[in-house]
């Protein structure tokens, strides 16, 4: 088995046909980052901005199942808040949000992925859930949308936050003698549908 590296993709796809990107002097920069839950201890969490998107790394969410695995082990939680510096009096629409990981099942294992996101000046997403099932060996990747507030309510320049509410969940058949391994690399955020404000 071979793991490959997905954190920081190259490039995001952006969410609408001709979407406006902001020029390049119109980059974002990371204000601060804020976790908590048993998936992301304390330095486990790294936030960065590249252009108009960022990307949060994780280097310890997993969860398992199998022989060895506690209760505990078998479902892992992280909350997170990045603070998001905006390009002054620019403002978004839209972020495209690609989660990427790692899953190892074999043959009757399952794992799962629940993810909720928001701006903190925008409407709360519905949770997503997606599932795996065994046998599988692959990088695995999911991709959502997150709304922001428009006209007089929609961030100006100045600082906003992303929120993300995560959860990884692994199960195993009873007797199943192979562990099976579920982990979330990081979730990349592209910012879209830019204009002046």
């Amino acid at each position: 088995m071979r793991r490959t590296a997905v954190a920081g993709a190259a490039a995001l796809a952006l969410m609408a046909t001709g979407a406006a990107r902001p020029p390049a002097t119109d980059v974002l920069a990371i204000a601060g980052v804020t976790t908590s839950g048993p998936g992301c201890p304390r330095g486990s969490v790294l936030a960065e901005a590249h252009g108009d998107h960022f990307t949060i790394i994780f280097s310890a969410f997993t969860a398992t199942a199998g022989p060895s695995a506690t209760n505990a082990d078998l479902s892992r939680q992280c909350t997170v808040a990045v603070r998001v510096r905006l390009p002054e009096k620019r403002t978004f629409a839209a972020t495209a949000v690609t989660q990427r990981g790692f899953t190892d099942l074999a043959s009757g294992a399952t794992a799962r992925s629940k993810r909720t996101f928001w701006w903190s000046a925008g409407p709360t997403t519905s949770m997503v859930l997606s599932e795996y099932r065994g046998p599988l060996d692959t990088n695995w990747a999911t991709d959502d949308e997150v709304a922001t507030e428009t006209g007089a309510d929609a961030p100006c320049g100045g600082t906003t936050t992303f929120n993300a509410e995560l959860q990884l969940t692994a199960s195993a058949p009873r007797k199943s003698s192979e562990p099976a391994l579920f982990t979330l690399d990081s979730v990349d955020g592209a910012l879209s549908r830019w204009s002046d404000c």
